[in-house]
């Protein structure tokens, strides 16, 4: 979608439409509007990562290595959702505001979040693009 899109109307166009769609499908109306910026940041951040790699098989594994780690690894909430599995790696217990925390969404939902993503995007737009 990304490769059609940015060949009819410019990368610009084509990153913000395809985070638009990536939010729609992810959508959860209970969320907070920082877990929504939060979603359409992570898809932006994948549609970057694409551009400057030329595929998509990084940000796949990247995409799932950081739902495994959260729900299997972490015990903590993906996307609002709760796994049901006992920890792995260490039991993780948020405390402090949702703001920090991303509360019921998990970490997802939280400020420092939009910060790691906002951090994502400007390290691809500056690294260069694999030939």
């Amino acid at each position: 979608m990304l490769s059609a899109i940015a060949a009819k109307f410019g990368v610009v166009i084509a990153v913000v439409l395809s985070s638009l769609v990536f939010t729609f499908l992810h959508f959860d109306p209970r969320g907070s509007w920082i877990f929504v910026a939060n979603v359409f940041l992570f898809a932006a951040f994948a549609c970057c990562w694409a551009i400057r790699t030329g595929n998509v098989w990084g940000i796949m594994g990247w995409h799932g290595t950081w739902n495994w780690l959260l729900a299997v690894g972490f015990g903590l909430r993906v996307t609002a959702l709760d796994a049901h599995v006992p920890a792995l790696l260490v039991q993780l217990t948020p405390v402090g505001p949702d703001y920090l925390t991303g509360g019921i969404e998990g970490p997802e939902g939280s400020i420092l979040c939009s910060l790691v993503l906002m951090c994502g995007i400007v390290f691809q737009l500056l690294r260069p693009r694999r030939k």
